[in-house]
């Protein structure tokens, strides 16, 4: 029987309940572990629920009900450890027999194979009359590793958060590497200087400078606190904020020797509970004078307890060792918040040496990939632009300053420009996976297909494994009409990335453009298993476009606009006014959605290389929308000159049947599909319906099963 709702978090939401049957009151957690391998949640939960300590919360049963997961958990009475500290700083003896506690109960798990993965004040909750007890201990396991950046994502209000897992993460999980028991010492460390101090380790007021704080930040104990508590108790949380983790105290087991050597020493401190070892202190804590107590001071070790000022002289993360974790973050940049690491990992080398070249470019690549793939903002792309300039200025002789250009001329337009840029970069070093990205790309919107192809596939040789190549590679081959092939690349990039939606979104459209549209729609639901995309959805919308599902492919138009607000991405307005030109009732709204593409067409520059594709559009948009003056005048710029291009001659031929041109656009149908345009396309595209019923289109297609 549910008695009340505890509360609702990152892992799922708490309710208290009465089970009847043990005659014993629990907590029951519904996890919000949607979409997943449920067997893998069932055996992670069986793992954790085998830790049985008294410093833990038990798990006394795993179910599952209409596909969602429930744990049945013990339920401790009593506040967490947040509650208690927006009245400030812990009492110290108290504290550090809380800390002792959690100490116990983290070298325990540690043992047993379990990390906590999201520790902080607000899974600590304090049980009256038995201690503390942690909570949603190695749950991150259960929903997906953690990524503390993704607690950066801004409120509806436009601001962004702070509690949660972030505050408390440690640098090298910022930095990109795997969460192990250094990081819950660093966690821990985090939470007890909150306790000691009333204020966070590492405070600021938005979270990208949360991050550069963990980053760069020494937290410093005010000279009261040092007063109060006892200098081997300030210095242990202190080590255990260490930003190297081989500088960090090593294990819980070394923590629990500073408690087990000091509990007692200190007059009036209470002996901590649970299972310390007693045992004589190991060689580390012996070289690590600064824990012991005063009298063991006294017995032979010399020296002074460090400064804060001793301890800020610790060297932070190098700039190479940054360097390479923000390149790192590029790479990975459709996991969640690693643009955002990216960012903030350049501008804080920045702020130490502002006209640090590869910084700068690396800022500007980090920007660009924020305009492909979240929101498209101008705003974004010129502040990229303008910093790619500066690090040309600052060193042209880096390679990595060239790829940057190159990049921000490719998205302005400027491919001629783009392949100058990288025709620099290469005399000063091709071995960089951006140069081959950017230069294939840059070839691949000049229509430029072989080389594209070329240059991937060399590219593919140094860097076998680069998921981003192959979807590139694929996307070429589908600009080639050779489907299957580009099937094979993509489902490729799939098994070595199965996280990242491009390898879903393009396994999709090789999918539909073979005519297995079904199928298509099924790997578009494996990808939005693993997380909403904006190509998924708009993936989704063409297909349900294709099979007549015309408001259902409305509704997943909207929801690209809704989910990445991409107010600036022409093709999803016009997609979204495809799907309503259908709709009888949508009438209106289609011409509104496509006359907003227009505008945002003719708002940008339209290079040279790129206006077969644009111009072609254009014209499309504009018969749609009932403007013929201005879709023949884009006509004029196009006719002629399509040769080998088969998506550019399906558009120009739609374009035509909708101003009643239907000679003219049988015409160019014939040369798409004879360039290998996928006559599944025209088959069901309602705009074709009068072209159909033609004589000559039948015969046409006789000749095609012939084929």
């Amino acid at each position: 029987m549910i008695l009340s709702e505890l509360g609702d978090g990152a892992h799922g939401s708490v309710s208290k309940a009465y089970d009847a049957k043990l005659e014993r009151t629990v907590a029951i957690k519904r996890l919000k572990v949607a979409n997943v391998d449920h067997n893998r949640v069932e055996k992670e939960a069986r793992s954790l629920a085998r830790l049985s300590h008294p410093h833990i919360v038990s798990i006394y049963e795993f179910l599952e009900f209409d596909g969602v997961s429930y744990l049945i958990l013990e339920y401790a009475d009593g506040p967490c450890l947040s509650e208690l500290l927006n009245d400030g700083a812990l009492e110290v003896s108290k504290l550090i027999e809380m800390a002792a506690e959690l100490s116990t109960a983290l070298a325990y798990s540690h043992k047993h194979g379990v990390l906590h993965g999201d520790l902080k004040p607000a899974n600590i909750i304090l049980a009256r009359d038995i201690g503390v007890k942690l909570v949603d201990f190695g749950l991150s396991k259960l929903r997906g590793h953690i990524d503390p950046a993704s607690t950066i994502a801004p409120n509806s209000d436009g601001t962004e958060p702070l509690e949660g897992t972030l505050a408390y993460s440690a640098p090298e999980v910022v930095m990109g590497a795997a969460y192990d028991a250094r990081c819950d010492i660093f966690a821990l460390g985090c939470t007890l200087f909150e306790g000691l101090t009333g204020r966070r380790a590492f405070f600021a007021s938005t979270g990208a400078a949360t991050l550069n704080a963990i980053l760069n930040s020494q937290p410093k104990v005010p000279r009261d606190v040092r007063r109060n508590a006892p200098d081997w108790f300030t210095n242990l949380v202190l080590d255990m904020l260490e930003k190297r983790p081989e500088r960090r105290i090593g294990t819980m087991d070394d923590v629990l020797e500073v408690f087990a050597s000091n509990a007692t020493k200190e007059g009036g401190l209470p002996i901590v509970s649970g299972p310390l070892r007693k045992q004589s202190l190991s060689s580390r804590i012996f070289s690590n004078w600064r824990y012991l107590a005063p009298a063991l001071l006294a017995v032979g070790a010399t020296g002074i307890v460090p400064s804060d000022t001793e301890r800020a002289a610790s060297p932070p993360f190098s700039i190479s060792e940054r360097m390479d974790a923000a390149f790192a973050h590029i790479l990975n940049f459709t996991k969640a918040g690693s643009i955002d690491q990216a960012k903030t990992i350049y501008s804080s080398i920045l702020s130490e040496n502002p006209k640090h070249a590869g910084a700068t470019a690396g800022l500007a690549i980090s920007l660009i990939r924020e305009y492909t793939s979240q929101e498209s903002d101008p705003a974004t792309l010129r502040r990229a632009t303008s910093l790619a300039n500066v690090a040309i200025e600052e060193d042209p002789h880096l390679a990595l300053s060239h790829i940057a250009a190159g990049w921000a001329a490719e998205f302005n337009g400027d491919l001629s420009g783009a392949l100058q840029h990288y025709s620099n970069a290469e005399t000063l070093g091709r071995d960089n996976i951006l140069y081959v990205e950017g230069r294939a790309r840059s070839l691949k919107k000049m229509g430029q297909f072989q080389k594209a192809q070329a240059e991937l596939e060399l590219g593919l040789e140094t860097f076998p494994e680069s998921s981003s190549l192959l979807n590139e590679l694929g996307d070429v081959l589908i600009r080639r009409a050779a489907y299957s092939e580009a099937e094979q690349v993509f489902r490729r990039s799939i098994s070595l990335d199965p996280d990242n939606p491009f390898g879903y979104v393009n396994t999709a459209q090789a999918l539909h453009l073979l005519g297995r549209t079904d199928a298509a729609i099924k790997v578009v639901q494996e990808g939005l298993e693993i997380g909403a995309d904006k190509n998924l959805y708009n993936n989704l919308g063409t297909y349900l476009y294709f099979e007549g599902r015309y408001e259902e492919a409305a509704s997943a138009f909207e929801r690209v606009l809704e989910l990445e607000g991409n107010s600036h991405g022409y093709l999803y307005w016009a997609n979204l006014a495809d799907a309503y030109r259908q709709v009888p009732s949508k009438q209106a709204d289609a011409n509104r959605a496509y006359r907003r593409a227009i505008q945002i067409i003719l708002s940008e520059t339209i290079r040279q290389e790129e206006s077969l594709r644009i111009y072609s559009r254009l014209a499309l948009y504009a018969a749609k929308s009932g403007d013929e003056e201005l879709a023949l005048s884009n006509l004029d710029l196009v006719l002629g000159k399509l040769d080998g291009r088969p998506a550019e001659l399906y558009r120009v031929a739609m374009t035509w049947e909708i101003l009643g041109r239907q000679d003219e656009a049988f015409e160019m149908l014939q040369q798409a599909v004879a360039l290998g345009y996928p006559k599944s396309e025209i088959e069901n595209e309602p705009e074709f319906a009068l072209l159909r019923q033609g004589l000559e289109y039948q015969m046409l297609m006789l000749d095609w099963e012939t084929e």
